[in-house]
């Protein structure tokens, strides 16, 4: 009779001892690249809305001349030309609304794994 704590059973047979399991990303940068990631859609969001908000209080101070066709909706609201000088005042606004949706746009796109 074999001794209690002796294991006689063939090798493939055996238990395996325990093996600690790894984490894909054990240092907790998938964390790291979600938060960055959802900062980059909520500033993206935010220059989107707060440039359409912006763009459409400043038709209120376009000249009646300067109504753009189609598709010169984008180089026509920024054209200072066209507004009064009340409407002027909102020109750096659109820009940095637009610099602030670029920023979002780049964050999210820095922070995709392809």
């Amino acid at each position: 009779m074999p001794l209690a704590g002796t294991d006689c059973r063939p090798t493939p047979l055996r238990w395996r001892t325990g093996r600690p399991q790894l984490k894909r990303d054990p240092l907790g940068t998938h964390d790291t690249s979600t938060m960055t990631n959802t900062l980059g859609l909520i500033l993206a969001g935010l220059g989107l809305v707060s440039h359409h908000v912006i763009r459409l209080r400043s038709l209120r101070y376009r000249l009646p001349e300067s109504q753009p066709r189609v598709l010169e909706v984008w180089t026509r609201t920024v054209d200072p030309n066209n507004y009064t000088v009340e409407g002027r005042r909102l020109l750096p606004w659109l820009w940095a609304t637009c610099g602030l949706f670029a920023v979002g746009v780049i964050i999210v796109l820095a922070t995709e794994t392809f």
